[in-house]
């Protein structure tokens, strides 16, 4: 089968986040952490200038860490390395996969790092 295929490639998270922000169905997270299967929010890594504010909000996350205990975190990395340490997104759009049809397909690649 021949088809039609449209392919953008960066190196910088710039043109994504420009891309997701045009649209209303999703949002971009850069950052995530989860337990199991449930996100985790941590306030445990935001920086304070104020000591007493870091203090107070270590020890409310200290509460609830047998409840939220994170297993893992990912975040999006696109960034231009040396060879294999480059990290790119690829926008893919085929306009005419499905015959028959006025839709297409659309597809974003990325590394998400663990």
């Amino acid at each position: 089968m021949d088809t039609l295929k449209h392919s953008y490639k960066s190196n910088s998270i710039e043109p994504l986040k420009t891309i997701i922000r045009e649209q209303k169905q999703t949002v971009l997270k850069e950052n995530y952490a989860y337990a199991n299967d449930t996100e985790v929010t941590n306030t445990a890594t935001t920086t304070y200038s104020d000591p007493r504010k870091a203090l107070e909000v270590a020890k409310k996350w200290a509460g609830n860490m047998s409840q939220q205990k994170i297993i893992a975190r990912t975040w999006l990395e696109i960034s231009e390395g040396e060879g294999r340490a480059t990290r790119e997104f690829e926008l893919q759009w085929w306009p005419d996969l499905f015959k028959g049809h006025t839709y297409g397909k659309l597809t974003f690649r990325f590394l998400l790092k663990k």
